[in-house]
């Protein structure tokens, strides 16, 4: 679905092409250019926090993070607004910065505790594919899953969904 979006500070207009130009590339099977388009994300996003929160909706975005798989190709982008890639060293530091940037964080593992939660803007949900983990389940609003081959473990996406009310 088209995102009919104010245009917003520079660093969204930046991360937005970058975005655009991810997806079409991850989409279109093209590793190369698919981890080119990483440098220009996270310049952007290092600028500030109101670059990430240009991208999104604030009150109907939901997040998810999941760790890409070197085996799986891009299979399908449908209702996905936007995705983000980070590089991140481990996923607990991966989880700090989310944290440091004062976002809800929620894992697989707490996902009962924080369900009654799970409406609020600002959550983010960590799903870790290092164990393998199940499909999530539509509870989780992952819906789509945008798998990437990624020559590194050091590698993240979060998804941006909007929530169908």
């Amino acid at each position: 679905m088209g995102r009919s979006k104010s245009a917003g500070p520079p660093q969204g207009c930046v991360i937005d092409a970058a975005l655009s130009e991810l997806v079409r590339k991850g989409a279109s099977n093209d590793p190369a250019a698919f981890f080119s388009r990483f440098d220009i994300i996270l310049e952007a996003i290092a600028t500030s926090q109101k670059a990430l929160e240009a991208l999104i909706d604030p009150v109907m975005v939901d997040i998810g993070l999941m760790r890409a798989d070197q085996k799986n190709m891009a299979e399908k982008v449908t209702e996905v607004d936007s995705v983000l890639a980070f590089t991140c060293p481990t996923f607990v530091e991966m989880k700090q910065q989310l944290q440091d940037l004062q976002y809800k964080v929620c894992t697989l593992e707490n996902r009962a505790a924080d369900a009654e939660e799970y409406s609020s803007c600002n959550n983010v949900w960590l799903v870790d594919l290092q164990d393998k983990v199940e499909e999530p389940s539509e509870e989780l609003y992952l819906k789509d899953w945008f798998l990437a081959s990624g020559g590194t473990e050091k590698f993240f996406i979060i998804f941006l969904n909007r929530k169908h009310k």
